[in-house]
């Protein structure tokens, strides 16, 4: 459960071990279930990179209260179609007012905006995206805040992941069996395995 109307609101860590060590790509899922969408403040942290997911959707100078839709059920994707999740409802009516039936599904762009929770507005400038994890090692732990900004209502943290991309280092799984073989009439060929990103290469 998400505190309802207190801005320490809750952290979800989780700790990734994988063979990338590079990382060129971050996509977020996100399951929230609620009953007002526009309370919610959200961001995600690993290292010195951080990404603002929520940042009170719809809230803009005609509405300081923001989506009053019921939860999200989606994936954060920079070079998502739909674009910035702030505005989906204007993207899927055509409207601000216009609500969604249930949560909101499918893949969006992340809110961006670094502004407090308290003062966002539609028209501030988008600065805080996945892309800051890129050339970041991955492994180490990933930490997700959720805050509730309004009173009146219950959000719940269902569930979150990484979706995460990017270059592993070669490594040798096995090495070449040592051969002899005649100078002047012999050859002799070697194999050997290797696990990494590719193009891999052996001499």
């Amino acid at each position: 459960m998400i505190p309802d109307d207190d801005p320490s609101g809750l952290a979800s860590a989780q700790t990734v071990s994988t063979p990338i060590t590079y990382l060129t790509g971050v996509k977020v899922t996100l399951k929230v279930s609620g009953t007002f969408n526009g309370d919610l403040y959200c961001y995600l942290t690993h290292g010195s990179g951080h990404t603002v997911l929520l940042n009170r959707v719809g809230r803009r100078s005609s509405s300081s209260l923001g989506y009053g839709d019921s939860g999200f059920d989606v994936k954060f994707d920079d070079a998502a179609t739909n674009g910035d999740v702030h505005a989906y409802r204007l993207t899927l009516n055509g409207s601000n007012t216009s609500p969604i039936s249930g949560a909101l599904t499918n893949v969006w762009a992340p809110d961006g905006r670094t502004n407090s929770p308290f003062a966002v507005l539609n028209t501030d400038p988008r600065t805080a995206f996945l892309s800051s994890f890129n050339g970041s090692d991955p492994n180490g732990e990933w930490v997700l805040f959720i805050a509730d900004a309004e009173g009146g209502d219950i959000s719940t943290l269902v569930n979150w992941g990484l979706e995460l991309t990017g270059y592993s280092a070669p490594s040798i799984t096995m090495n070449p069996a040592n051969q002899s073989a005649e100078c002047s009439s012999g050859g002799a060929t070697f194999n050997v395995t290797a696990s990494g990103s590719a193009p891999l290469s052996y001499q």
